[in-house]
């Protein structure tokens, strides 16, 4: 559908539904639970003398399940809208929420419920609302997609500290309820989205192959990129202050630095998706985790003080990857075709962000340090901005849905 006269009429028009989908990616599957499973850990093992791996096979479950359950929702926003996916998602979302209140002792089962949680909330995902933000927005997409997906900075730091004073004066099994009080009390936002149908002939940038954005090298190339920016990026943020303590930092030392990660994140967010409205986005990605690959190889083998470099930079990259790859969806395979093509990408991109840090420690351990991981990081990270910059010369000079070349 062609866009809106002008950035102004866009946002004008498209607040509401900019507004639900900040809120909806904020509580969602994919930014509420990471960001609140901490402060769960210390009660859990009080409780029921759980490990610190126990608990946090959480993480790990939720990763397989919104990396299992993306496929299935992205065809399903194509074929019903995000209006009808988001809503039932975050009501089983907070169902599940209510399920782990009544955790017992067994951590198989623990770990099933957030796995289930991952599975049938994933449709209250990024996937969801970045193809809203896409379908309304064109001259600002964008910029909107960097407000949009801000929504995980803003629980990462709004939720901790308040639900950290409910667990400690209710106790973890209420906090996870009042997390099922919250989801609930987003879904009247949801109402406010509105998915323009997208029609079935939308033009899109190049010629497409008859079989389908299957078919279409450029969508191996997103997907290869993403896994090699995903894995690697993760494995080196988890364990990000254990690489600067090995180095001799302090344990407050390192978090200090780590936080850097955050707002580098925040930061990518709103520049990174003003950027991709000017420059082409192939190129912006490109440069970001060729950078990013700097700041691997810093960490390996520079100073503390040099950590900062590496913080900010993987920060940008981190913050970068998931509205560069939506961004380059909607353009490459347009609306009609994007729940299903980004809804792949962004699945099993989840699933090398799970696994990635499993890799990362495992090789740690083998090799009695970080030095082999952070090497091979830097490598994974490098050709992953090889290949988005080889989609300069990739991708034809049309554009989707009516947007303008250049």
């Amino acid at each position: 559908m062609p866009g809106p006269a002008s950035v102004r009429d866009e946002f004008r028009t498209g607040w509401p539904l900019l507004l639900a989908s900040t809120v909806g990616v904020g509580v969602g599957v994919a930014s509420l639970p990471f960001y609140t499973a901490g402060l769960f850990i210390g009660p859990l093992r009080a409780e029921f003398g759980w490990t610190r791996g126990a608990v946090s096979s959480g993480g790990l479950a939720l990763s397989l399940g919104i990396g299992l359950g993306a496929p299935l929702v992205g065809r399903l926003l194509d074929r019903f809208g995000a209006r009808r996916v988001v809503v039932p998602a975050l009501v089983l979302q907070a169902l599940a929420y209510v399920v782990l209140s009544f955790t017992g002792g067994s951590v198989v089962a623990f770990a099933a419920t957030i796995f289930v949680m991952g599975v049938l909330g994933a449709g209250a995902s990024p996937l969801a609302f970045t193809k809203v933000v896409n379908a309304h927005f064109d001259r600002a997409r964008g910029l909107a997609l960097g407000i949009c997906l801000m929504g995980t900075g803003l629980a990462a730091a709004i939720a901790p500290p308040l639900l950290a004073r409910v667990i400690a004066d209710l106790g973890w099994r209420a906090g996870y309820q009042v997390l099922a009080v919250v989801v609930i009390v987003a879904i009247p936002f949801v109402f406010l989205l509105k998915t323009p149908r997208t029609p079935a002939g939308e033009a899109v940038e190049g010629p497409q192959p008859r079989g389908g954005f299957l078919t279409d090298a450029r969508f191996w190339v997103l997907l290869a990129a993403s896994i090699l920016a995903a894995s690697s990026s993760a494995g080196i943020v988890v364990h990000f202050i254990s690489i600067l303590t090995e180095k001799g930092a302090t344990e407050v030392a390192a978090a200090s630095r780590a936080s850097l990660i955050g707002v580098a994140v925040l930061a990518a967010r709103l520049l990174v998706g003003a950027a991709l409205d000017r420059a082409p986005p192939p190129a912006i990605g490109g440069i970001l985790m060729l950078l990013a690959a700097c700041g691997a190889l810093v960490l390996r083998y520079g100073t503390l003080d040099a950590s900062v470099f590496a913080a900010l930079a993987l920060g940008v990259a981190v913050g970068a990857e998931i509205d560069l790859i939506s961004f380059l969806s909607a353009r490459y395979f347009g609306l009609g075709a994007y729940g299903r093509a980004y809804g792949l990408i962004y699945g099993v991109t989840l699933l090398a962000a799970g696994v990635g840090p499993l890799g990362f420690g495992l090789l740690a351990d083998r090799a009695g340090a970080y030095a082999a991981a952070l090497s091979l990081g830097a490598g994974l990270l490098a050709a992953s901005g090889v290949l988005l910059l080889s989609l300069l010369w990739a991708a034809p000079k049309g554009l989707p849905d009516g947007r303008r070349n250049g």
